[in-house]
């Protein structure tokens, strides 16, 4: 058993905890965020100076940043769940999924930039054959109407979010049981406006790109991936946390139950992606079929890799318990779920804007790396603001033995 699995299967004394434990967010740490982000830049210049094409480049922005949205969303969506739930297992490393979460209004203020003038990205914007053969789309898709909607997508968002992370960490502080109820209202009202918002702003900035093409399974099968996705970036997280001596008081028992998240979650979205494409595929409509017919024969390696990394690998991971307790099974189907999600998002945004086919190249990885530094950047500055261990929380002594 490796060093880093002992420190899991360790018992720890409930008494003998830190009282508080803060993130040490180091230079070295710091300048490797940094470079990151340098090459975002570095690769975003490369392809202004090289000619590559205007909506070539809001594609690589539009699914980086939509990538960390999901991520983002997930946090709190994690959070909601559990005040609604009453659970108490989570609270120990709770610190993480609100940190993952406080990236939100960054997210937020990219894709509104971006929906500002919806023509940069979406060529129904710009067709004249969307009014004729889909009259009520084209009303629905007015821009005005289009840049209103993901106005008032993204402030809820970010507004509850915000107001759910602000309790929590008043929580933690004052213990104060009154402020559960605060939580309970702020999630409720997170959970049901997300429970229409995640399918109707999927069917706006993702499958209205190609507006002749519907499924409505889409909704979901976008919300799945959201989910997957920011579970397994929480999982991730934990365990780097947990290798540099943080989270003393986590145990295998929360790995486990973290990985039973991770295989649940990458299990429902491999079905919701089977259905969808089984019902397309035997109904065998052309304006549906072309659909998935482009992806599979353009971007092949894409195509199947993102079977494979969602579902194929997390199955075979963590198909037992001890595997999901082993933390080299939990982070390697944790990312191979991340890059399936891209390869996902990927396939459903460029086949329908930019004409580039097949594999990715260096200027798409290198905006992925750009966003993955900001992205850490804000997630490690407010690990750093904050108490790790919230022992203030009523829950704080019930969480450290999940059963």
């Amino acid at each position: 058993m490796s060093l880093l699995n002992k420190s899991f299967a360790s018992n720890m004394n409930i008494n003998n905890y830190a009282p508080s434990e803060r993130f040490n967010f180091t230079r070295g740490l710091r300048i490797f965020v940094f470079v990151l982000i340098l090459i975002g830049i570095v690769s975003l210049s490369y392809a202004v100076l090289n000619g590559y094409p205007l909506k070539r480049i809001l594609v690589a922005i539009f699914v980086n940043n939509f990538y960390f949205l999901s991520i983002s969303f997930a946090g709190t969506f994690f959070i909601a769940v559990q005040y609604l739930a009453g659970t108490s297992w989570y609270v120990c490393f709770k610190r993480v999924p609100e940190a993952i979460s406080s990236y939100f209004p960054v997210a937020g203020l990219v894709i509104l930039a971006l929906c500002i003038d919806p023509g940069r990205i979406y060529p129904w914007v710009h067709s004249a054959e969307l009014s004729v053969k889909f009259p009520n789309k084209f009303l629905y898709l007015e821009p005005g109407f289009f840049t209103f909607r993901t106005v008032i997508y993204i402030l809820p968002w970010v507004i509850l979010s915000s107001l759910i992370k602000k309790i929590s960490l008043r929580l933690d502080i004052s213990g104060d049981v009154k402020l559960l109820k605060h939580g309970v209202l702020y999630s409720s009202a997170f959970v049901v406006f997300s429970a229409i918002t995640t399918s109707t702003s999927s069917w706006d900035w993702l499958m209205s790109i190609e507006p002749h093409w519907y499924s409505a399974l889409f909704g979901w099968y976008n919300f799945a991936g959201m989910f997957l996705s920011g579970v397994a970036s929480m999982t991730i997280l934990v365990s780097f946390l947990k290798a540099r001596g943080y989270l003393s008081l986590l145990n295998e028992n929360h790995l486990n139950d973290l990985g039973k998240y991770v295989f649940s979650l990458s299990i429902f979205w491999a079905y919701l992606w089977y259905s969808q494409f089984f019902i397309i595929w035997y109904g065998n409509i052309p304006e549906e079929v072309s659909y998935f017919f482009k992806r599979a024969h353009d971007y092949e390696v894409i195509f199947y890799g993102n079977i494979i990394a969602n579902f194929g690998i997390p199955f075979f991971l963590l198909l037992s318990k001890k595997s999901r307790q082993r933390v080299i099974y939990l982070v390697g189907a944790s990312l191979a779920i991340l890059v399936g999600r891209w390869f996902d998002l990927y396939l459903m945004v460029a086949p329908g804007i930019s004409e580039a086919k097949s594999i990715p190249d260096i200027f798409e990885i290198g905006m992925f790396v750009g966003f993955l530094g900001i992205f850490m950047l804000v997630v490690f500055r407010f690990l750093s603001s904050n108490n790790l261990i919230p022992s203030g929380h009523p829950y704080f002594k019930e969480s450290l033995n999940p059963t």
